[in-house]
């Protein structure tokens, strides 16, 4: 972590994944961040995955370096406890308040900016129509039938849109703290606008607007340009992909399959110099480049493909990835041990970006503590 924001307090009224990402992206920018719960076994407190005692790894990595405190906001006459953490802080602060609950009208903007002035809000939520969580949104997009098929539609265990909409939840309210000329505090955010937005960056929306047909399911090509699963000799599986000419050229030439290559490309009237035209003959050429492969271990295989600079990589387990995989080891600064009070040592990742001049700073326990504890020590 970095201590760049040390000036501001965030305070979390949050569950599931968005809400939390946000505050621990400004707890890894050096804020303080205080997560309220109405009770002491909140909604995540056990959510997949787990250790060996049950304890869950996604709680304590949303959650780590946060204060947690308990209190049962929903009654309005435990707000006085609030009030009074709020008001200890907000001398020399900046409060930042953070949500994607349904909160009771007495913790709205409206109600807390009637007390503090200065403080800004964060509101996360699904959709304008409809109670939605990221699952819900990723089924409505059609990308599930282009990972699987029109038979079976195949969602992605990846939460994009909750991931994509806490990083844009920080943008935001970082974005009003650099420059505020319109003294704008109350930020409305929702998942569903999130993955439009992103989906219209990628050019998705104006391909299929006003158009019936839907992109076709691309199995595990890579749609638009060359790029597949292969299996070598030794039953290993590699991924390979060409995004330029050269990697093209450099692939084939790497396999010796010019000759095969020349002579599908004049079969099908096709120009292999162009990316659309390797994804027009996907299938064709992934039968030629399979059958290459499949006669080579993948020593060999990996070792030619990296000497000719082609984009490849193995397919790796899970475990493989995190215990030996390369770039996932404490040499990489991102990365330490982190300690808890009630779980084993694991490794656990800091905010990625790396700076020239700020040196970053320890991250190696869980901090939970409650609500009188924390107040009195102030």
């Amino acid at each position: 972590m970095y201590k760049i924001l040390d000036k501001i307090v965030i305070i979390e009224f949050t569950a599931f994944i968005a809400g939390p990402l946000v505050g621990q992206i400004f707890y890894q920018l050096g804020a303080s961040v205080i997560r309220i719960d109405p009770s002491k076994n909140p909604i995540d407190k056990d959510r997949f995955p787990v250790d060996e005692n049950g304890y869950s790894y996604y709680w304590a990595e949303l959650n780590k370096g946060k204060k947690l405190l308990n209190i049962n906001y929903r009654k309005k006459s435990d707000l006085k406890d609030i009030i009074q953490l709020i008001k200890k802080l907000y001398t020399d602060k900046t409060i930042i308040i953070i949500t994607n609950l349904s909160l009771p009208s007495h913790l709205s903007y409206k109600a807390l900016s009637k007390v503090f002035h200065d403080i800004y809000y964060l509101e996360i939520y699904g959709s304008s129509a409809n109670k939605e969580v990221d699952y819900t949104i990723n089924a409505q997009t059609g990308i599930p039938y282009i990972n699987g098929d029109y038979n079976n539609p195949q969602n992605n265990m990846l939460p994009t849109w909750d991931l994509t909409t806490g990083c844009i939840g920080a943008v935001s309210i970082l974005s009003l703290l650099t420059n505020n000329k319109n003294n704008d505090r109350y930020i409305k955010l929702s998942l569903m606008d999130t993955c439009l937005w992103t989906l219209s960056n990628l050019g998705y929306l104006g391909e299929h607007y006003n158009k019936q047909e839907s992109r076709e399911s691309s199995d595990n090509y890579v749609y638009g340009t060359f790029g597949n699963k292969f299996s070598t000799k030794d039953n290993i599986f590699v991924f390979i992909i060409c995004l330029t000419t050269r990697h093209w050229d450099n692939l084939i030439k790497t396999l010796n399959l010019n000759s095969q290559i020349n002579l599908l490309e004049k079969k099908l009237s096709l120009n292999f110099k162009l990316q659309k035209h390797l994804y027009y003959a996907r299938k064709e050429l992934y039968q030629i480049i399979q059958k290459k492969i499949n006669d080579h271990d993948y020593a060999y295989i990996s070792q030619n493909l990296e000497k000719n600079e082609i984009l490849f990589s193995k397919y790796e387990s899970a475990s493989e990835f995190v215990n030996s995989n390369p770039n996932c080891n404490l040499d990489n600064p991102i990365l330490s041990i982190i300690n808890h009070d009630f779980m084993i040592p694991y490794i656990s990742a800091d905010i990625p970006f790396k700076l020239k001049n700020q040196k970053r700073l320890s991250n190696k326990s869980f901090n939970a503590i409650e609500l009188d504890k924390y107040i009195n020590s102030l």
